[in-house]
This record gives C-alpha cells, structure tokens and sequence, in this order.
C-alpha cells in the first residue's frame, strides 16, 4: 500500500519499523505527525486482519441481493437501485437486510459503507433505511395536534 505524506513529516522505514518525525516545531506539524502514525497503523492492521462495516436495512419490503460484485436495493422506490462494489472490497450479504463489507483500506471500506447509506438513509420516526451495526438511533416520538 502506498501513502502520501506531508511535507511537515518525514518517515523512516528500518528493521520492519516505520519511524514518523515531524520535521517543524509546530502544532499543527504534530497534529499531522500523530494522524500519519493512525493512518499507517490502520493500513497495517488492514492488511493483517482486514477491515469491515456492517449495514443493516429496515422496513418492511426493504431487502438486497448481491449477484457478483452488482448490488440491487429494493427500498421503496418504483425501481431497484443498483450499486457497483468498488475494486478491492468485497460485499458479503448476511441476510437479505444485513451487508457487510470488507477490505484491506479501511478509508475505502467507510467510504463505499457512507455511499450505500446515502440511498435510504435511516429516518427518525420509524426507523426505515439504512443504518450501521454499531449505529444507536434513537426514535422521535411524533408531536400530536391537539
């Protein structure tokens, strides 16, 4: 994997160890410094153990079906809508209202998990759409004329 880096840090790579400096005396060159050492140790950990999102999908006739690397939502529109898994992740479905994807670039997973839930984001008062596993919503209570 490959990264680029700013020029307020400098890396080093020794005996397996990937050494970050950050090369002015500066508070926002340290900032940089400690979001570079987050990043390479995310692409570390993707490329030993991987990286994944699971979304689920509630309403009633809400499902997915995943043929290749092709998903199809039925949400609620007069038409299915069509997603084209990215090169690089994979999309596995659980059930026909879980998804999960997974791979090594954990920006790219986020990314491709925030396009999907952009289609039917989750809806405040009954809970329809699109959500993360580890997602907590809390449901409004609707106001009532009187």
């Amino acid at each position: 994997m490959r990264m680029a880096l700013s020029a307020s840090v400098s890396a080093c790579v020794a005996g397996g160890c990937v050494q970050i400096d950050h090369r002015m005396r500066s508070r926002r060159a340290r900032g940089i410094c400690g979001t570079t050492i987050a990043l390479i140790a995310n692409m570390a950990r993707g490329v030993v153990s991987g990286h994944s999102k699971t979304i689920i999908l509630s309403g009633v006739g809400y499902r997915l079906e995943l043929r290749g690397c092709r998903l199809t939502m039925f949400i609620g529109y007069s038409h299915p809508v069509q997603y084209a898994v990215p090169e690089g992740l994979a999309a596995s479905l659980q059930s026909p209202t879980e998804l999960t994807i997974s791979g090594t670039d954990k920006q790219r997973v986020g990314e491709a998990a925030a396009h999907i839930r952009r289609y039917k984001p989750m809806e405040p008062y009954k809970g329809k759409g699109f959500r993360y596993a580890d997602e907590a919503m809390r449901l409004r209570v609707r106001r009532r004329s009187k």
